[in-house]
C-alpha cells in the first residue's frame, strides 16, 4: 500500500489502515473484530470520549469492562505510559470529581496524547508488526 499523508491527522496514512481505523472507531471494530480491531476500538472509545468531553468523562461514563478494555487497548498498541495515566485516573475518579482534578485529568492525559497522529502512528506500526490481529480492510 501507497502512504499518503492525512491532513486532518498529521501523518502519513495507507488506504488499509485508514479503513481499519474507521470501523474500530465507527463500527467497534467491525462484525469479524479480531483482537487488534477489539483493542484498537476499545482505546478509541475512551479517546474519542476524552476529547469530546473530557477524561472525567470518559472515566465517568465507560462502564468498568469498557475502561478495562480501553486501557488494555492502550497497552496493546505498546502505549504503556498511557495506560499508567489513565489507570489511577481511574482510580482516583472513585475519591475526586471536583473541576480541579477534571483539569488535571485532562492535562496528564494531554501530555502522553497530543493529538490523535500519535494514536494512529502507534497504531500503524501494530499493524505493520501483526497484520493478522486485524481484519481484513476489504
Amino acid at each position: 500500500m501507497v502512504p499518503l499523508y492525512d491532513l486532518r491527522l498529521g501523518c502519513l496514512v495507507t488506504m488499509e489502515s485508514d479503513a481499519i481505523w474507521n470501523r474500530a472507531a465507527m463500527r467497534a471494530g467491525g462484525s469479524d473484530a479480531r483482537a487488534g480491531d477489539q483493542a484498537l476500538a476499545a482505546l478509541l472509545r475512551f479517546h474519542n470520549r476524552a476529547m469530546s468531553g473530557g477524561v472525567l468523562d470518559a472515566l465517568t461514563e465507560l462502564d468498568p469492562v469498557e475502561l478495562d478494555d480501553a486501557i488494555e487497548g492502550y497497552r496493546y498498541l505498546d502505549l504503556v505510559q498511557v495506560a499508567d495515566v489513565v489507570e489511577p485516573l481511574r482510580q482516583e475518579c472513585d475519591r475526586r470529581t471536583d473541576d480541579e482534578f477534571e483539569v488535571e485529568a485532562d492535562a496528564r492525559y494531554a501530555a502522553l496524547v497530543p493529538d490523535d497522529a500519535m494514536l494512529v502512528e502507534a497504531f500503524e506500526r501494530r499493524l505493520r508488526e501483526r497484520p493478522g490481529d486485524f481484519a481484513p480492510a476489504g
